[in-house]
């Protein structure tokens, strides 16, 4: 059986010889790497090759990340931290799109916004000298929330993303019946906020308790001032006189936003 034999690197000939074949190699594996990189971390290779990503990057070419590169929101800072994807995702990546096990929509629960760490985000979005005009009549204390360690896509998930549902069509040629939850919305902030203070919290309750997070305040009073008027989605003028007539049609809608339990919202008005 042939063996691989490092030659007699005390004979200077074969010694510069040896040292430049390593160095010709190393040369080349760094101009393939210099290559490989931007072409594999491109958007347009994600949607063209993982036909399975197809629908997000349609979605992320619609978005406000329309710009920004794909590993520069799906990988941590660092030198190292970009090998260990590109070799993670690549294996892993290539796998599931040649063996198809994977589950359509991708990411349908935004289990990845559950773990990306903020640090990713504030290479763009520097909090600490960054004004935040939010809309009027509600609060949001960023600050707040980052002391806690609580990630900024607990609340903004899939912000290249969401229009993702549009391309289903287009992207898997089949019809995916997917609605994507929205952190932002009123519902999202329930997770942890809950509107009543023995409420239990929903699906954050065992990570809050992990972390040692401190009970969040009750919705009301941490999102919104206490002069602040303006009535919840669906209560239209002249609810008061018509909410029966759409209680009527669809009574667990109202049951939807935690403002409301089946034990409280009816009998706290009508005792009998």
């Amino acid at each position: 059986m042939a063996r691989f034999r490092l030659p007699d690197l005390s004979d200077p000939k074969k010694k510069a010889s040896f040292v430049l074949m390593i160095g010709a190699a190393l040369v080349v594996l760094l101009f393939v790497v210099a290559i490989a990189i931007p072409v594999f971390s491109n958007p347009t290779f994600c949607g063209l090759i993982c036909h399975s990503q197809k629908a997000d990057v349609l979605s992320w070419e619609k978005s406000s990340h329309a710009n920004v590169t794909c590993y520069a929101c799906h990988m941590q800072p660092g030198l190292l931290n970009m090998f260990y994807m590109k070799a993670k995702d690549g294996v892993l990546g290539g796998y599931y799109e040649v063996s198809g096990n994977y589950h359509k929509p991708i990411n349908g629960e935004s289990e990845y916004a559950k773990e990306l760490p903020s640090v990713v985000c504030e290479r763009c979005h520097n909090m600490a000298n960054r004004s935040v005009t939010s809309t009027e009549g509600i609060i949001i204390n960023h600050k707040v929330h980052l002391d806690k360690n609580i990630n900024c896509t607990i609340c903004h998930n899939r912000v290249a993303h969401k229009r993702a549902p549009e391309f289903f069509k287009v992207a898997y040629n089949e019809k995916v019946h997917r609605t994507y939850e929205d952190f932002m919305e009123m519902e999202g902030c329930f997770r942890c906020h809950a509107s009543k203070k023995k409420q239990k919290l929903s699906e954050l309750s065992e990570e809050i308790e992990e972390n040692g997070w401190e009970e969040a305040p009750p919705a009301c009073i941490a999102c919104h001032p206490k002069n602040w008027e303006k009535l919840p989605v669906g209560h239209t003028t002249g609810w008061r006189k018509n909410h029966k007539i759409e209680a009527n049609k669809n009574i667990n809608a109202c049951y939807k936003v935690e403002c409301h339990t089946k034990e409280s919202l009816c009998n706290d008005c009508h005792e009998e």
